[in-house]
């Protein structure tokens, strides 16, 4: 988000981590609400609100997640950023380790030139392993992706197919370190070299007691960004967590 009133930089299409929004609940019901304040003044001198809500229904079968982010800062006065985004998706259990996958997302962040952006999938998920200690899966989908942008003065909408392919890897490598991998790669069908690529990796070791360190590393590349952006970012994070 913007911390000033300084116009945006043109967004790159950013693809969003769904693997890891959810619990691996019973039957039934599940999700949570949140809801946000932020307010600062001084140098920076700004009124934040964001929230979001997850749904989850669990059946034999059937598995229907959604969820939703919204977030609005204002800076002396004036909107200076504001984002949207809705994610939608379905798993139908086909066999123990197959399983279909349909999903719908829209977001929008004018802010970030973004007026409208939709994408709609089908595919599927394929278990490979699911035991008590390691969990890993693969997904193969195709998905339709439309577009439409603040500075566009004709209002055209972009519209492209691309491929969405994911690795997802979650589990203990030893009594004290755990791993948790995802990896997205969405190349265009018409164009194999216009892709994008993102890992979002995290290493969870016990330090002592219920204290552990958690190391986080993101990857993201689009390989033809808008002008202006560059075509990789990095972020690397490290922090304590203690459970109770």
């Amino acid at each position: 988000m913007l911390a000033g009133g300084f116009l945006a930089p043109p967004a790159n299409a950013q693809i969003v981590n769904t693997l890891r929004r959810w619990s691996d609940a019973e039957p039934g019901w599940d999700g949570d609400v949140e809801a946000r304040f932020a307010i600062a003044s001084g140098n920076t001198d700004y009124l934040e609100f964001a929230g979001g809500a997850s749904l989850q229904l669990v059946s034999e079968r059937h598995r229907v997640r959604g969820f939703t982010n919204a977030a609005v800062r204002r800076a002396s006065g004036e909107k200076v950023a504001e984002s949207l985004l809705v994610h939608l998706r379905h798993n139908y259990r086909l066999t123990p380790a197959l399983s279909t996958l349909i999903f719908l997302q829209h977001s929008s962040d004018p802010f970030r030139r973004i007026e409208s952006r939709t994408l709609a999938g089908a595919g599927t998920r394929i278990d490979i392993v699911r035991e008590e200690v390691w969990e890993g899966s693969i997904g193969v989908s195709a998905m339709f992706e439309g577009e439409t942008f603040t500075d566009d003065p004709t209002g055209d909408r972009e519209n492209e197919f691309r491929g969405s392919y994911f690795v997802s890897a979650v589990g203990n490598v030893t009594e004290t370190l755990r791993l948790d991998l995802s990896a997205f790669y969405q190349p265009r069908f018409a164009d194999w070299e216009d892709d994008r690529l993102f890992i979002a990796s995290s290493i969870r070791v016990d330090v002592v007691g219920e204290l552990d360190l958690v190391v986080r590393f993101d990857f993201q590349r689009e390989s033809r960004p808008p002008a202006g952006v560059e075509p990789t970012d990095l972020r690397l994070s490290t922090g304590l967590v203690f459970d109770f």
